[in-house]
């Protein structure tokens, strides 16, 4: 008697947005989550899941390589994600792990970034407003993604260069 198994069928779903220097070359896709296929828009009901979704698709299913061929592949890194021991066991070759706004800027998570950055992630601060710049954790960053729709062209013009001369790269977005 011969049986077969049902065929498992699963839908990936993430989007990528190139990240682009002044010259518009790209430097690398930010992998973002999307819940349904048709999404324009996150709807993204659990941070957590939708990251775990995101690395998990990115790693396995689909590839680094195909995603972002040599570039690297900016994720979106929840609290609860920064101080898990989950993200210590992947290769942090192309990764950018991207500390989203909603994560307090304070000496935890200056701390727990450092221990990422030994384990040879880059990282990126999401959103950070201008005000923050001076922040405990801005320098365990080696990104600093600025929101040019909630500051401006002009406050964000005077903090380019303290950003730059910290060592950071700016992401304007």
């Amino acid at each position: 008697i011969m049986t077969t198994s049902p065929m498992l069928i699963q839908h990936i779903r993430l989007a990528r947005q190139p990240i682009v220097d002044r010259e518009l070359n790209t430097i690398g896709y930010e992998l973002l989550y999307r819940a349904q296929d048709a999404d324009q828009i996150a709807r993204i009901g659990n941070s957590n899941q939708a990251t775990a979704s995101v690395v998990i698709n990115a790693l396995t299913e689909i590839g680094l390589d195909v995603l972002v061929d040599t570039h690297q592949a900016f994720i979106n890194i929840p609290l609860k994600l920064l101080f898990n021991d989950v993200l210590k066991g992947i290769v942090a070759r192309q990764i950018v792990l991207e500390i989203l706004e909603t994560v307090e800027c304070n000496d935890s998570t200056a701390e727990a970034m450092s221990v990422l950055k030994q384990h040879g992630f880059r990282l990126a601060l999401d959103d950070l407003s201008v005000d923050k710049i001076y922040q405990p954790c801005v320098k365990s960053a080696h990104y600093i993604k600025l929101d040019v729709l909630s500051d401006g062209v002009d406050k964000l013009a005077q903090v380019v260069d303290r950003v730059h001369e910290a060592g950071l790269k700016v992401i304007a977005e």
